[in-house]
């Protein structure tokens, strides 16, 4: 695609810039939900009209689409591209499209491919395979209007109680986790689709959920340059287009603020956004908060005041900023408080990235309907993509503690098995991962026993009374998903998960193989494991090459990439051994 030299693209930025309004400057910074916008609306169809109403009063930058983070995919790829057609047909300037799609365009969209985790595809350890995920992430979500990922996610998996990273990170070392981060960004951005490396400065220190308080990055700076510090730098380095600040503290540069009694996050830090990132580190390109409805940005103060901090400290755009956003930022401007020289540099920025994006050239958007030929990509790359989430599915089942050589079964003598299953809740979206588990098991012929409610008065009940009256089985997996149901990656058992757990430790008769799928940190809670597989994930892929792996048909992988979850198992901290 054709892109103007960079001096003739300055200029036609400096003439862009030159003819918009304040308020259309203001709200080039804006990422907006489109279903914070629309609301039910949305799934009724919203009319050219609305759209033309809305983009006049909002005169918005970006839309985020598609499932997030903390929710599930819904809607189809089609109607998505639709969407995002009228919206583009109606918006003077190009919209970036942004979603969630950390695990492949299907973690935004439903009719999409969700791919296995990054943890997953760091377990495989393989730049190449990780290249062709951005690369496919990037062409599917295309598909569906996408040309901005909020990913991939470059944070480290240092602490197994840290509720928001875990799988969502490719491993807990930099020499690890660098050439996972700069082959999937690689693999988005040479494939039309800009990359997000995120969240900046660093989670999963601490065990604080940035959606509740503002998380800390405690590491000392000598420790924050040799761990965060180096996977940064490797992307920026790749050349990645966007960053996405963290509602994150970081104390060895932006000490606790006494006066406010309170740590200072990295969205409305200066020294962190100005002086590190840009500074110290290099980075140019444009800089996006996390979401800003949540807690750990709204905790630092009021509305306005939060807001105007986040443009001074070099914010670039603003994720979900809320409907007052451009007035306030308007009457900022007017009262002094925000440069409007601040306004335009963040403009510039975004610009510049629509530029590479092609998004100035203004193709790719002024046609009404999809037609035949793109319907035959669609499908083409669809199958591709489910090709890639096999493949790191197949290469990731990792096989962490086999102390009694359980594993492989033998299909000879393996009829009956007991499956528990260890959630938070009977009504948990993961249940119908587990059950798809279940039925590849019967579908070889197995008979499949499965305990699944642990809520009576009495929990450990479920298992024992039937190994009382005489039940047994020939082999056990115990299916545990610890994470919650409110924030997803949350790794420590509660509720009916707990008491699962603890039913198992009860029941005299089988060999327990634990199966962690969204978490490598389940050691931490089932020391007494004599057989531990990790899966990092549980769709479709995961599901298949899991079963195939218990019965010897593929081989396990036999490198984990965190080493803390077996290390805080075997050498629990705080344990004095004399």
């Amino acid at each position: 695609m054709h892109h103007d030299r960079p001096s003739g693209l300055a200029e036609r930025i400096e003439r862009k810039l030159a003819v918009m309004s304040l308020r259309e400057k203001i709200g080039q910074m804006i990422v907006q939900h489109v279903e914070h916008a629309f609301e039910d609306g949305l799934r009724e169809g919203v009319t050219p009209e609305q759209v033309e109403a809305f983009l006049h009063r909002y005169p918005v930058g970006g839309l985020f689409i598609g499932g997030e983070v903390i929710r599930q995919s819904y809607g189809t790829h089609e109607s998505y591209g639709d969407l995002v057609r009228l919206f583009q047909q109606r918006s003077s300037i190009p919209l970036l499209v942004a979603g969630d799609m950390e695990s492949g365009a299907g973690a935004a969209v439903a009719s999409l491919t969700q791919l296995p985790s990054m943890m997953a595809v760091g377990a495989c350890a393989d730049r190449e395979l990780a290249y062709q995920v951005g690369k496919y992430t990037a062409l599917e979500g295309r598909l569906a209007g996408f040309n901005w990922n909020f990913a991939p996610v470059a944070d480290l998996a240092l602490n197994g109680v840290n509720a928001i990273v875990g799988i969502r990170a490719a491993g807990d070392e930099p020499a690890h986790v660098c050439p996972i981060v700069a082959a999937v960004i690689a693999g988005m951005q040479e494939h039309g689709m800009a990359a997000s490396a995120k969240h900046f400065p660093g989670d999963g220190v601490d065990m604080i959920d940035q959606h509740v308080g503002t998380s800390v990055n405690s590491l000392s700076r000598e420790a924050w340059w040799e761990q965060f510090g180096v996977v940064y730098q490797t992307a920026i380095d790749e050349g990645v287009h966007t960053i996405m600040l963290g509602h994150i503290a970081l104390p060895w540069i932006e000490p606790f603020d006494r006066i406010r009694g309170r740590h200072r996050p990295a969205t409305v830090s200066r020294t962190i956004i100005t002086d590190l990132l840009r500074g110290q580190l290099g980075f140019t390109g444009a800089i996006v908060s996390d979401a800003l409805n949540m807690g750990g940005f709204t905790g630092w103060g009021r509305y306005d005041a939060r807001l105007i901090e986040c443009v001074n400290s070099g914010v670039d755009l603003m994720l979900w900023p809320g409907p007052a956003y451009i007035d306030t930022i308007e009457k900022a401007v007017q009262d002094g408080v925000v440069a409007e020289t601040t306004i335009d540099e963040s403009v510039r920025r975004i610009l510049q990235l629509k530029s590479k994006l092609g998004l100035l050239d203004e193709t790719g958007y002024r046609s009404e309907r999809r037609n035949e030929a793109e319907e035959q990509l669609a499908e083409s790359v669809i199958a591709k993509a489910r090709q890639i989430g096999a493949e790191v599915a197949r290469r990731s089942v990792t096989l962490v503690r086999n102390r009694k050589s359980i594993v492989p079964f033998k299909r000879e003598t393996t009829k009956k098995m007991l499956v528990v299953k260890v959630r938070t809740s009977v009504a948990h979206p993961i249940n119908a991962e587990m059950d798809e588990v279940i039925a590849l098991l019967r579908a070889r012929g197995i008979d499949v026993t499965v305990v699944e409610r642990f809520d009576s008065w009495d929990c450990l009940s479920g298992i024992t009374d039937k190994e009382a009256a005489g039940e047994r089985w020939d082999a056990c997996i115990v299916l545990a998903c610890l994470r919650s149901s409110q924030f997803p990656y949350a790794v420590r058992p509660e509720g009916e998960s707990a008491r699962a757990l603890w039913a198992i430790q009860n029941a005299d008769t089988v060999e327990p193989v634990f199966v962690s799928v969204t978490t490598p940190f389940l050691l931490h809670d089932v020391p007494y494991a004599d057989t531990a597989i990790d899966c990092y994930s549980l769709e479709t892929f995961t599901c298949d090459m899991l079963v195939k792996s218990l019965f010897g048909e593929i081989a396990f992988n036999l490198h984990a990439p965190v080493r803390s979850s077996e290390w805080s198992v075997e050498t629990p901290t705080g344990w004095n051994e004399e």
